[in-house]
């Protein structure tokens, strides 16, 4: 009877529990003072600067941390300020190599959503209807009347629990922005 029960309760698990997170991130429009490039030239004041006309140049590297709620399909990531923060106040004219490299994703809340969503489906079903086949006993034991309430509160708890991380858990990012500060 034990086997069929477990059985009846992992088989679900180890086939529903699958999550992903489905999400598109977007870089804003860098609309800056200077000239940006993602190549070796830029394009200033109508002419295209090659790196050979360059009078100075130095490398920058920075990390960006984005956080992006888990139920948000789209994010829009600026770094406008940042690269303006780091040509104010320079000699440096221009950006050029830029490039984004995201580092790492951290989704630890999403795979426990599935999880706790079907375990909760399973304990809220298995102890009501444990719950209805026992109260409709005509002599019905506490100890069994304990148990099945308990699965019933456990999967109403779980229940909760998954909504709570589905709603307010995020995505966290990591991206490495680099590029060359350029004096032409």
């Amino acid at each position: 009877m034990i086997k069929k029960i477990m059985s009846f309760v992992l088989i679900p698990i180890v086939f529903l529990s699958c999550a992903s997170v489905d999400q598109r991130i977007s870089f804003a429009p860098i609309d800056t003072d200077i000239p940006i490039s993602a190549t070796k030239q830029l394009y200033a004041n109508g002419n295209v600067v090659t790196e050979n006309s360059f009078q100075k140049s130095e490398a920058f590297m920075f990390t960006k941390n984005y956080s992006l709620p888990m139920k948000a399909k789209e994010g829009n990531i600026d770094v406008k300020n940042d690269i303006n923060s780091l040509i104010k106040g320079s000699e440096f004219n221009g950006v050029t190599q830029l490039k984004f490299d995201i580092k790492d994703i951290n989704t630890s809340s999403v795979p426990w959503v599935a999880i706790e969503r079907d375990l909760s489906f399973l304990c809220v079903g298995f102890g009501g209807l444990a719950l209805t086949s026992i109260a409709s006993m005509p002599r019905s034991d506490n100890a069994y009347l304990i148990l099945a309430s308990s699965f019933f509160g456990a999967g109403a708890a779980l229940l909760g629990i998954s909504f709570i991380h589905e709603h307010f858990g995020n995505v966290d990012y990591i991206i490495d922005i680099s590029g060359m500060k350029v004096k032409y």
